[in-house]
């Protein structure tokens, strides 16, 4: 599978590119600022910035690749750009290429589903780095529980006098140190609390999930695609 990576300067885009030679494929285009010319390609992978999505889709409808979108905060405009495009490529989309945190996601799904009438309260932490907040994957959890119960009301922190409302779901980001990131969800009742928890050690687990994903694309026709497709869940 020939590969190209986008914002391959950065951090997360240095490690795709070694999990792509790591697991026998081949890095014909790392991408940094300017769009240069590149060699032909099976599919992208993103991990540049959102401001970059569309010369990205822009080439990839051009040349009619696959591209794997792990970049997070796009606007709602770039987000349409990006579905839009699904009707011509093939387009993975995650904001957490982690096998356990997409196993997360479907297990919060369910857990809601059984524990309706709980409080629900998620917690995200990273490290001081980031710089979008809440985390795209903290938002998944909240489609996640949205799916099972239906909308709800989010509240970002708290401050004053905030007594719990009905149908209130609370999201909260932590920054500092070096936390890879650790995802919390808690269901709690007058008797007991469930809580479902993930935490990546090592970023690499991303870089490792952005090239699965890479190969399970490559394979597929045009369409929106997520982990959940990969997984088979």
């Amino acid at each position: 599978m020939r590969v190209i990576v986008w914002g391959a300067s950065g951090h997360m885009g240095r490690l795709v590119c070694q999990a792509v030679i790591d697991n026998g494929h081949e890095l014909v285009g790392k991408v940094t600022q300017d769009l240069r010319e590149l060699a032909p390609a099976d599919v992208i992978i993103d991990f540049s910035t959102p401001d970059c999505i569309v010369p990205l889709l822009d080439y990839a409808l051009q040349q009619r690749l696959p591209v794997v979108v792990a970049t997070t905060g796009h606007t709602a405009e770039q987000q349409e750009y990006i579905e839009q495009a699904s009707q011509t490529i093939p387009v993975l989309q995650s904001a957490n290429f982690s096998l356990g945190m997409n196993l997360l996601i479907a297990l919060v799904e369910e857990a809601a589903k059984a524990l309706a009438d709980s409080d629900i309260e998620i917690v995200e932490t990273h490290h001081r780095r980031k710089q979008d907040a809440p985390s795209g994957s903290a938002k998944e959890l909240l489609a996640a529980v949205e799916r099972a119960l239906g909308p709800l009301q989010p509240i970002y922190g708290r401050e004053g006098i905030v007594p719990r409302q009905q149908r209130e779901i609370g999201i909260h980001a932590v920054r500092g140190g070096n936390i890879v990131g650790t995802h919390e969800v808690n269901f709690l009742t007058d008797t007991e609390t469930l809580t479902l928890t993930h935490a990546a050690h090592d970023r690499s687990v991303f870089a490792v999930g952005a090239v699965k994903a890479a190969e399970y694309l490559s394979q597929q026709q045009a369409g929106y695609y997520t982990m959940r497709d990969l997984l088979g869940i």
